[in-house]
């Protein structure tokens, strides 16, 4: 069993009833033995002043040696009670476990490392029990200077490693167990400055990306870093000022675009090329359809599209009737059927159904030849 590899040690009572009887004693006897020095005295030479100065003495002594034994028993019963604590906290994880109440787990290693620090307080207060009120606050004095040394060394550490967040933590807590001195404060500042030094140089690498990206016309993207960027930094003129430049520039763009769209319709249907102007104009109402070009280009839209579904239409017919001058009835036969099939209400197509019958039949010689 646990309890046999771990026993209780033995209450010390013997002991403890020994020395509060021999305190009791003491504390009775010195009176005692004052008085009946002082009686005897009296009876005898009489008293003087070095029989009265002793019987004090002797009434005082012995008083005071009983606290002493009574303390002193007082401390010995502290002992014992702290040992059967630590021997119940050690026993009690392996009893759980033996017993099968509890398996062995992430829990239980977190009640082991509890039960580890709580021995480690008792040990503590144990050893501090046997020092002197200098000695205490002597150690004390020296673990206020470890404490002090170990978070300077942890807010230079983190400097060096530039965690300004982890720096400015620890020197929140010397400031917090110490106060704010002069070498605290050198470190704020010496947080405040690498912190911004940090962040101007993520803005001037994130500033040479996003003009990166607009060299290649990627505004959308170019606009998107540019605003995470400024959130980031609240407070940075050059994160708010790349922001508006992005912005400027981007809307430049579009309006250089939209107007190459719209020169680019008019130019083609100056020129009575109403397939390519269209194209164009649908590729401007796509991309730009809130634009005022837009608007224009929309008034236009039916002229246009009627007039490149003509130019189409003669564009196959004059395909078909080459095909026909060079005897290749079968292609022409393909040509007209689309025409007929796409363009059913056109004047090319009433030609062609009424040349159809004679094209198929000049496309099956063809094919017997």
């Amino acid at each position: 069993m646990d309890d046999d590899l771990h026993p209780l040690p033995l209450p010390p009572i013997p002991l403890m009833v020994a020395l509060r009887t021999f305190a009791a004693l003491l504390a009775l006897a010195g009176p005692a033995c004052a008085a009946a020095w002082l009686l005897t005295a009296a009876g005898g030479e009489g008293l003087d002043i070095l029989v009265v100065t002793a019987a004090i003495a002797c009434a005082f002594a012995g008083p005071a040696a009983g606290c002493v034994l009574w303390a002193l028993a007082y401390l010995v019963s502290r002992q014992h009670d702290a040992a059967v604590l630590q021997r119940l906290l050690i026993s009690s994880p392996q009893r759980r476990h033996a017993d099968g109440s509890q398996r062995p787990g992430r829990e239980a290693e977190a009640r082991a490392s509890g039960n580890e620090s709580l021995l480690a307080e008792l040990a503590e207060i144990n050893a501090n029990l046997l020092l002197t009120e200098d000695e205490r606050r002597a150690k004390w004095e020296r673990r206020r200077a470890r404490l002090s040394a170990r978070l300077h060394a942890e807010a230079e550490g983190a400097l060096a490693a530039r965690e300004f967040d982890r720096a400015a933590r620890a020197l929140d807590q010397l400031a917090e167990e110490f106060g704010e001195d002069e070498r605290c404060a050198e470190l704020r500042r010496r947080v405040s400055h690498g912190r911004a030094a940090a962040d101007d140089e993520e803005v001037a690498s994130e500033t040479r990306r996003i003009s990166d990206l607009m060299a290649i016309s990627s505004f959308k993207e170019a606009q998107e870093a540019a605003a995470q960027l400024a959130a980031r930094f609240p407070t940075s003129d050059a994160a708010r000022s790349l922001l508006e430049r992005v912005r400027r520039e981007a809307n430049a763009f579009t309006t250089e675009q939209r107007n190459r769209l719209f020169t680019e319709i008019q130019r083609h249907a100056d020129a009575r090329r109403w397939r390519p102007a269209f194209q164009a104009a649908q590729r401007l109402l796509r991309q730009y359809p809130d634009s005022p070009e837009a608007d224009e280009v929309s008034v236009q839209m039916p002229t246009l599209q009627e007039n490149a579904r003509i130019e189409e239409v003669r564009e196959m017919r004059d395909r078909a009737r080459d095909l026909l001058r060079r005897r290749r009835y079968a292609e022409a036969l393909r040509v007209a059927e689309d025409i007929v099939s796409l363009f059913p209400d056109t004047q090319a197509a009433t030609e062609l159904r009424a040349q159809m019958e004679r094209i198929r039949r000049l496309a099956k010689q063809t094919e017997a030849d």
